[in-house]
């Protein structure tokens, strides 16, 4: 196929750069020409398997309900789902969100589920989260909508909870959006400290979220030093960290 010699010419490591691909899980219309259900999870699964067996470091979905750039009734598979089948699936390839979306699941579940996902890949999981956009999802779905302002607050506390559920044995947290009395997260990640956490850029500043945040994405992604204090400013064209 065009895709296999599309990726077979493609170097997976330049001067230490790692490469990761996108699953085709219906998001952006590309299982459009298949007609059986079965047969788009089919090519899914296959296209995971395809970039593990040609050496990428990373398979990567996205979290949406409906389809871009309007909903068709066209299938989209739901990301934490697939997360769990590519998991047991696949056995080296790395997994990864583009972003997870807080709104839609409490942090507490989502701890839950990311700590589940990494023993059950062997210690393989990349935690992407992001504020959330797409408005169309939320309403459909019967999420509420808030400011991007309050968006990105439940973001910064979502990501609090869920590395202090990842460590701690019980979870205690007071915040303004999320309270979590004793929350317990067994089994633990696999990976120690943690397991890599990506943050999807932002439309306002976003800060002290370096306490949790390893990288976050953008136009373009950069390494962020765990434990550093991070700023996050979208910019025309682009995103900036100072």
């Amino acid at each position: 196929r065009d895709t296999r010699r599309m990726a077979e010419s493609r170097e997976t490591t330049v001067d230490g750069v790692r490469f990761g691909a996108f699953a085709p899980q219906g998001w952006k219309m590309e299982l459009v020409g298949i007609a059986d259900a079965g047969d788009k999870w089919a090519r899914c699964r296959e296209t995971a398997l395809l970039a593990e067996a040609l050496g990428y470091d990373s398979i990567w979905v996205y979290d949406h309900f409906h389809n871009v750039p309007t909903p068709a009734h066209e299938a989209v598979f739901e990301c934490w789902t697939v997360m769990a089948a590519l998991a047991e699936g696949t056995s080296t390839i790395r997994l990864g969100q583009m972003v997870s979306c807080t709104s839609y699941r409490p942090p507490t579940l989502t701890a839950k589920m990311t700590a589940s996902i990494d023993v059950i890949s062997g210690g393989r999981l990349e935690w992407g989260v992001g504020a959330g956009w797409y408005d169309h999802e939320y309403k459909a779905y019967g999420y509420e909508f808030p400011a991007p302002k309050v968006r990105i607050g439940m973001l910064r506390e979502a990501v609090e909870i869920v590395t202090a559920m990842w460590r701690e044995p019980d979870t205690h947290y007071e915040g303004r959006y999320y309270k979590v009395a004793g929350a317990q997260c067994d089994p633990k990640p696999l990976q120690q400290p943690r397991p890599p956490v990506w943050i999807g850029h932002a439309v306002l500043t976003v800060s002290d979220l370096g306490r949790s945040t390893q990288w976050w994405t953008g136009i373009g992604m950069r390494e962020v030093e765990r434990n550093e204090h991070v700023v996050v400013l979208e910019l025309r064209g682009g995103t900036h960290l100072v």
